[in-house]
């Protein structure tokens, strides 16, 4: 596999003889020495520093009250969607508080629309029940027995035993 071509001054090549870059490797204590004698460039890349210094904090700081503010957020997103399914809940007494469930008003709704369906299921299933175990109401006609087809004989010995 051929080679890449890098660019020149690439980073990954080793420094060249005499540059900074070989002489801080060589002694890196003597390059902080020789940097040192231009008092403004120091004072300029000091004042960088400390307004990059500066940045950071403030945004820090940011980051944290964001962080707050999101958590203040999710916490208000759980009670209003607490607040929402204990109103359905009220709305629907015949849900079961179980199968009402979520932290956003989102899953409350989810949860509510298989709450609805799992409760329509039951009371299908408790009517096609009580339909067929159904039992006509009050009793049926009471009367004596037929005799019509009893023999003479049969008729007076039934009498007799009756007394």
């Amino acid at each position: 596999m051929p080679e890449q071509e890098r660019p020149p001054n690439d980073p990954l090549d080793p420094p060249v003889a005499g540059s900074p870059a070989a002489e801080f490797e060589s002694d890196p204590a003597s390059v902080p020495s020789r940097t040192s004698g231009n008092e403004a460039d120091d004072v300029t890349l000091t004042d960088r520093l400390a307004a990059a210094e500066a940045r950071a904090s403030a945004l820090e700081v940011e980051r944290d009250s964001l962080r707050e503010q999101v958590a203040s957020a999710q916490a208000d997103l759980r009670l209003a969607a607490a607040r929402y399914r204990e109103a359905v809940l009220s709305a629907s007494p015949e849900l079961p508080p179980d199968l009402v469930a979520g932290d956003t008003v989102e899953e409350v709704d989810r949860s509510l629309v298989a709450a609805r369906k799992t409760v329509d299921a039951v009371r299908r299933q408790l009517a096609d029940r009580a339909a067929a175990e159904r039992v006509p109401a009050g009793a049926p006609a009471r009367g004596g027995p037929d005799l019509s087809a009893l023999s003479p004989r049969e008729k007076i010995a039934l009498a007799l035993s009756r007394g």
